[in-house]
C-alpha cells in the first residue's frame, strides 16, 4: 500500500498561503521601508519602531512561520511489519487502541508460521520411464 502526499484543506492552504504574503511584507518593509512607505508616516513610525525593537518582530515571524508549518503537519505514521501495513494513522484518521497493532501482529506471524508449517511439494524432474508413460496416455487420448 502506498499513499501518497498528505495534502490539507483548501482553507489550511489559504491562510498558510495569506501567512506567507504577510511575512515576505513584512521583512520587505522592515529592510525597505523607507522607499517604499515615504508616503504614510505611520508606516513609516511603525518601521521605525521596529527597527529599534528587532527581538519582538523576529519572535513574531518565527511564531508565524511555526503556525504554518504545525497547518501542514500530520503526526501521521505508519506500523509495517514485513512490507504489510499493522496500522496507518493517515488512513485511519486515530491513534491506534491498546492492543491493536500487537493483535494484528500475532495474526500476520500465526498467518505466517501456518504457511510455514504446511510442507511444500516438492517438484522432481520426470525421469525416462515417466516420459514413456506419458506418450502412452497422449496416444490413447
Amino acid at each position: 500500500m502506498q499513499a501518497g502526499p498528505y495534502v490539507p484543506r483548501k482553507s489550511i492552504q489559504a491562510a498558510v498561503k495569506a501567512t506567507r504574503v504577510a511575512q515576505v511584507g513584512a521583512l520587505a518593509a522592515y529592510f525597505m521601508g523607507d522607499a517604499l512607505l515615504q508616503r504614510w508616516p505611520r508606516g513609516l513610525s511603525l518601521i521605525a519602531s521596529a527597527r529599534e525593537n528587532r527581538f519582538p518582530c523576529a519572535i513574531a515571524l518565527y511564531i508565524s512561520h511555526l503556525a504554518c508549518e504545525l497547518a501542514y503537519s500530520t503526526s501521521a505514521f505508519e506500523v509495517t511489519y514485513n512490507g504489510q501495513v499493522l496500522f496507518s494513522k493517515l488512513k485511519e484518521g486515530r491513534y491506534p487502541q491498546p492492543g491493536e497493532i500487537s493483535s494484528q501482529l500475532r495474526i500476520l506471524v500465526a498467518r505466517k508460521e501456518d504457511t510455514a508449517s504446511k510442507p511444500v511439494p516438492q517438484l522432481v524432474a520426470p525421469t525416462d520411464e515417466d516420459r514413456g508413460e506419458m506418450d502412452v496416455a497422449k496416444d490413447e487420448v
